[in-house]
């Protein structure tokens, strides 16, 4: 239920700041949210609660006077390159600069055209060592390419050939993964992997069925729960899980 009060609090425009430092670790995310949009909010505390609320950031009303006060500023940047009311102009401008945090929030923002994100898979911005600079250099910013929804299956093929383990494993997790790269990491001994795919919402019954037979407790919890579950799956999660027991009184 919500706190009323603190909520109250938080909106105000008059309450302290101390007071509003104190809302923003609030458990309540409505008392959180209605301090991201406080202009008595310090800016620190902005930039702390940008990530969870970046549009309230934007609608800020103090954020209009810090982006005419100072646009090249890392927090008026990161703060557009969270928001979902960017302008696509702006997003593109941002994608081409060469710092990490704002590009990664640019590659996840929903509202990112897949041409934007193509760009920077194929040309990415060297935020690190030009010299030195290596494909595992990109895998933050390739991990939350593969996380966006705007992603395309040919997109995610690229990163799979370019991407690391970990950015395979953002790339299990995306509804649209393409089917040969469910069953080929299907296929890798790995429990971050097989739990990725098993929380992907589109894996398809078949794929389910290779993982059934997890030793994992927790792959077979995930698949017995998956919407596309199947009969046989459900099967093999129950005869890993009796075999399992067996095997601790033999």
């Amino acid at each position: 239920m919500l706190d009323d009060n603190d909520f109250a609090l938080a909106s105000a425009v008059d309450t302290s700041v101390v007071v509003l430092e104190e809302l923003s670790l609030h458990p309540q995310p409505e008392v959180r949210e209605a301090v991201a949009r406080n202009p008595n909010t310090p800016t620190k505390v902005l930039l702390k609660l940008g990530k969870e609320f970046p549009d309230a950031i934007t609608a800020n009303p103090i954020f209009n006077l810090l982006l005419l006060e100072n646009p090249e500023s890392h927090f008026v940047r990161l703060s557009l390159a969270r928001s979902t009311t960017t302008s696509e102009s702006a997003i593109a401008q941002l994608s081409k600069i060469e710092d990490e945090e704002i590009l990664c929030a640019v590659a996840r923002n929903p509202k990112t055209p897949l041409h934007i994100l193509e760009q920077l898979v194929e040309n990415p911005p060297r935020f690190c060592d030009h010299e030195n600079a290596d494909e595992s250099d990109f895998d933050r910013l390739f991990t939350a390419i593969a996380q966006n929804p705007n992603t395309s299956e040919s997109l995610l093929l690229q990163l799979a050939e370019r991407g690391s383990s970990y950015v395979k494993m953002a790339i299990a997790q995306n509804p649209k993964a393409p089917l040969s790269l469910l069953n080929t990491f299907a296929d890798w001994r790995n429990f971050s992997m097989h739990q990725a795919i098993a929380r992907n919402p589109q894996t398809p019954s078949a794929i389910l069925e290779k993982l059934a037979g997890e030793n994992e407790k927790e792959i077979r919890d995930l698949v017995k729960k998956h919407p596309n579950v199947s009969e046989t799956a459900i099967c093999k999660t129950g005869a890993e899980g009796k075999s399992l027991i067996s095997a601790l009184f033999l």
